[in-house]
């Protein structure tokens, strides 16, 4: 029952009819002032809160047997002895997007140190994580205990956990089983469970998405049992193999698809089933072609509609697979041994760790307060720092033809007054000799021009001087190296091909046009074919960098590095004109099937594919469906 007047935006809800819709646009709150609370009992199994945008956005907090549902727009709603019984209604939208009341009492922010004192304890699961964030891009936290604590790349979470995200923020995070979840802006997600055994065939993990974007490459708990991620309206099971999904629950409805994944070359299977009958399947997904859309209709009955993925939604999955894929490799490059305790979390109302001293002149800090948590921080928060895992890329060294390694020798010094010796030179040769000095190249890295046509160009020159000025001098190109990377400089994956680092070799060449009176120049040029590069995709760098070097007669030495970036274009891909072959046919009394194959190539060796088909609209009389989907794209 309400404590309000109906005029205030709540609807009966009747299970045969849904919602009324007497007053549809008078959402919660509407005609109330900013301070006016909405009061509601809590009985029967479902609670309903009208306005969606509200429900999935707002903040819970715990106020003795009470619900406080509160939005950053200063509305709130009380539903009593909400915390009174052992069970926990779910709280549902006007449409029937539902949060089931575990969920909430996961969410929910005890509001006074009584309370949190009375948590007690750990959180469920808290000494045995379950998984490591991998990388925080803006505002991220977990409320754990009650207790909302920020979170940073390295920290540990556990079982019951919810990850919340701020605006323009994101958080990856790795799991024991190799699972990665990448968490967009303005979301929230529980952690409900994660149990896995290598050895095992029993393994499940839940992870319940409340509100917002995720994009998981799912591991091995999907191959050896159960995993299962609940959103307000359907539950996804993901089936059998590595999976990478996108789903976005925008106040309830949930959009979901299933992208190539490059680490098995195949699409997974998500099957969608009914959130209150899971034997009911709403739907499957086997193709990155299309997208499942699920909207709740208010008679906590939903409509599953299958819609094409579009252009720039394949497009900007790429992004999205190569985030997951990163966060899986950092898991696996540190893994988290499944069952071994972690550092064991704080509990509520445990006092702060003491201050760090100030510097100089300042006083040290204080020790921090127990027993009172930092406010809940709205999802809107704009506030918040960046640190993020270091995704280190690999360099790859590459022959550079005619060098060889040079060892510098220690340069003796000269006579000193009174039987001491004069100090020691940092290479070169003997007696007197002064080494070179090699000047550092003032441009931290070249761009070539024309690259994207036939040749990428770029050139320089370094000074040096010798306290020697009869010395004579020799240059040369001792190292070099390459990184593949993307444009915010995280490792793009693959392997620098054979071809290209030969190339590389050769490109940079080097001379001294002006050698006398101590001082003098190292001119160098670079240049290379644009066909070696041309497996970088758009936005993609190669960084080369090479060790030049100076050298005196006497065989001392000066190295200074000179890096070149090398920024890669789109390349279309293209049918291979004798790659369309049949591979098989058959036919009953109503219909004629035929599958074939047809072979492409793309000079971007990062880049994934989609693909459509359309009947040719300049050859009439076309008959039947072609049904079109990518089988490899390695």
């Amino acid at each position: 029952m309400l404590r309000e007047p109906p005029a205030h935006g709540f609807d009966a809800y009747d299970p045969a009819n849904g919602f009324g819709s007497d007053d549809p646009i008078r959402a919660l709150g509407f005609g109330l002032g900013a301070k006016a609370d909405i009061e509601v009992e809590s009985s029967g199994d479902v609670v309903v809160i009208p306005d969606a945008a509200f429900l999935f956005n707002a903040d819970f907090h715990r106020q003795g047997r009470d619900l406080l549902i509160a939005g950053d727009d200063g509305r709130r709603v009380v539903v009593h002895d909400y915390f009174a019984g052992d069970k926990r209604p779910a709280l549902a939208s006007r449409e029937g997007a539902t949060i089931a009341g575990y969920v909430v009492e996961a969410i929910v922010a005890k509001t006074s140190p009584t309370e949190v004192a009375q948590a007690g304890g750990q959180a469920g699961g808290a000494g045995t994580p379950i998984g490591r964030v991998e990388k925080v891009s803006g505002s991220a936290f977990v409320i754990r205990n009650g207790v909302p604590v920020n979170l940073n790349a390295g920290d540990l979470v556990f079982k019951g956990d919810v990850v919340q995200t701020g605006s323009g923020s994101s958080i990856g995070i790795g799991f024991v089983d190799g699972s990665a979840f990448n968490l967009a802006a303005n979301a929230r997600m529980v952690l409900n469970e994660m149990v896995y055994d290598p050895n095992g065939t029993g393994n499940s993990a839940v992870i319940n998405l409340v509100q917002g974007s995720i994009s998981f490459l799912a591991g091995q708990v999907a191959k050896t049992g159960d995993m299962k991620v609940e959103t307000p309206v359907a539950t996804m099971g993901i089936r059998g193999t590595i999976v990478i999904t996108e789903i976005s629950a925008n106040n309830g409805p949930t959009k979901a698809r299933s992208v190539f994944d490059p680490t098995t070359g195949r699409v997974g299977e998500v099957v969608f089933y009914d959130k209150n009958d899971p034997s009911v399947v709403l739907s499957r997904l086997t193709t990155q072609d299309t997208a499942v859309l699920i909207t709740p209709t208010g008679t906590f009955q939903v409509t599953v509609t299958q819609v094409p993925v579009t252009d720039s939604e394949r497009i900007a999955a790429q992004d999205l697979v190569r985030t997951v894929v990163d966060i899986n490799a950092a898991m696996l490059a540190n893994p988290i041994v499944p069952g071994i305790p972690g550092p064991t979390p704080p509990s509520p109302g445990d006092p702060g760790s003491p201050g760090t001293p100030g510097g100089s002149g300042g006083s040290g800090g204080g020790g921090g307060s127990g027993g009172t948590p930092d406010p809940l921080p709205n999802l809107g928060s704009t506030g918040g720092t960046t640190t993020t895992a270091s995704f280190t890329p690999a360099s790859t060294p590459f022959t550079i033809p005619g060098s060889t390694p040079i060892t510098p020798i220690t340069v003796g010094g000269g006579g000193g007054g009174g039987g001491g010796g004069g100090g020691g030179g940092t290479a070169g040769g003997t007696g007197d000799n002064g080494a070179p000095e090699l000047s550092p190249d003032a441009t931290p890295s070249h761009t070539p021009t024309g690259a994207g046509t036939v040749t990428g160009q770029a050139g320089g020159e370094l000074a040096f001087t010798d306290p020697d000025a009869g010395d004579t001098h020799q240059a040369s190109v001792s190292a070099g190296s390459a990184q593949w990377t993307r444009a915010d400089s995280s490792p793009a994956g693959g392997t620098i091909p054979a071809e290209t680092l030969a190339a590389l070799g050769t490109a940079l060449t080097v001379t001294i046009p002006q050698d006398a009176g101590g001082a003098g120049t190292v001119q160098w040029s670079f240049a290379i074919d644009y066909e070696a590069v041309r497996f970088l995709a758009a936005g993609e760098h190669l960084v080369v960098t090479y060790t030049i070097t100076v050298q005196d007669a006497a065989g001392a030495v000066s190295t200074q590095p000179v890096t070149i970036t090398l920024v890669g274009t789109n390349e279309a891909p293209v049918f291979l004109v004798d790659g369309s072959h049949q591979t098989g046919a058959a036919e009953d009394a109503n219909t004629l099937t035929i599958v074939g194959e047809s072979l492409f190539t793309d000079a971007d060796l990062s880049d994934i594919h989609g693909v459509s088909a359309a009947p040719d609209p300049a050859t009439p009389g076309n008959v039947g469906t072609l049904i079109a989907g990518v089988l490899d794209d390695s």
